[in-house]
């Protein structure tokens, strides 16, 4: 599996993560300590969850021959309790989901820490970029939560979750998606946007493996030159964004903001340009693929409709660039597709 690209720094350490592997086990035997991960999280095999939770990351080290420091262990389904009787560990699971959904963590937008273990040294550095990762491949997450004891508070996950509800012996916490991946801001694109987008889609540009495909490099961009990095006409970005304000009904460029850290600037992370299909490229897709079951993009017929066939308009888009930061490619997609339908209604 390939690297994701998250790192932290503190000091002169430096850790990276990326999707655990089988053979990280031998690796993760020193240092991630069964028991004790069992009395915290619940029931706890570490070769079971580095091959079957919903996601297992790891940190690893690249000034140390890619050591691996640190792990972490989410699963859909919260782990049972150990070391209570059954009943009352199915007591427990059931008072943590209901506080879940009753503070807005539902189980089809939430996830649960199985494990989690880090190197002597590594405690402050490792975990808030595992569960970046974790946020990352898991898209649709709007919240990681554990159900523990207390005494997980005192552990290296401890900083980076809020408790959220308690009882005499247990306790929930939270690590919203917004806290770990600040919530993007979605809006439409100004032709003074230019500049500052410019090095976003550069860089996708020249990424063969850019979340957008083809898709990433501008469209009708004219020829290339190595001025202006593949994108051919050095105004084609402000081209395409100019025209979509002239022509709003049919036209849609839309960028996504992320705040940097805690100096609330602001910068770009994705941008998305739609089109309106018309009649003529409507009946062009529909000749070439089935699309019967999407009323061939045309609005579907109401009871008693007697317009004629001809007046109607298609009621598709088609994207022509998109374009999204690597490190926000999923919360980035998501964000700017809600709101191009809001847009493009």
């Amino acid at each position: 599996r390939a690297r994701v690209s998250t790192a932290c720094e503190m000091s002169t350490l430096t850790v990276v993560t990326r999707p655990a592997r089988p053979d990280d086990a031998v690796q993760l035997d020193g240092f991630v300590d069964g028991s004790h991960q069992g009395k915290l999280y619940g029931r706890f095999n570490l070769g079971q969850l580095i091959e079957n939770a919903t996601a297992t990351v790891v940190a690893i080290d690249p000034q140390h021959d890619d050591a691996v420091v640190g792990f972490l262990a989410i699963t859909r389904d919260i782990p049972l309790p150990f070391g209570v009787p059954k009943d009352r560990g199915l007591e427990r699971m059931q008072w943590a989901k209901g506080e879940a959904s009753a503070v807005g963590f539902p189980s089809d937008v939430a996830a649960w820490v199985a494990g989690c273990g880090v190197k002597g040294g590594y405690e402050k550095v490792a975990v808030a970029p595992m569960l970046k990762t974790a946020f990352q491949l898991l898209p649709h997450l709007d919240g990681v939560l554990i159900a523990a004891p207390p005494e997980v508070e005192r552990e290296p996950v401890g900083t980076s979750f809020v408790k959220m509800a308690r009882t005499m012996k247990f306790a929930l916490y939270a690590a919203s998606r917004e806290s770990v991946l600040p919530r993007l801001r979605v809006r439409r694109a100004r032709v003074d946007d230019h500049d500052d987008l410019l090095p976003l889609v550069m860089s996708a540009a020249g990424d063969e493996y850019a979340a957008g495909g083809p898709l990433s490099r501008l469209p009708d961009g004219g020829a290339s030159t190595s001025d202006t990095g593949g994108l051919g006409d050095e105004y084609a970005l402000a081209t395409l964004i100019s025209r979509a304000l002239d022509d709003p009904e049919r036209k849609c460029v839309l960028v996504a903001e992320a705040e940097e850290g805690k100096t609330g600037k602001m910068s770009f992370v994705g941008v998305v340009a739609v089109n309106a299909v018309d009649a003529e490229e409507a009946a062009s897709l529909s000749g070439k693929y089935d699309l019967a079951a999407y009323d061939n993009l045309m609005p579907a017929a109401e009871d008693g409709d007697a317009a004629v066939e001809a007046d109607k308009e298609p009621v598709a888009i088609r994207v022509t660039m998109l374009c999204v930061d690597r490190a926000y490619e999923s919360q980035s997609a998501r964000s700017e597709e809600r709101r191009v339908g809001k847009e493009c209604r």
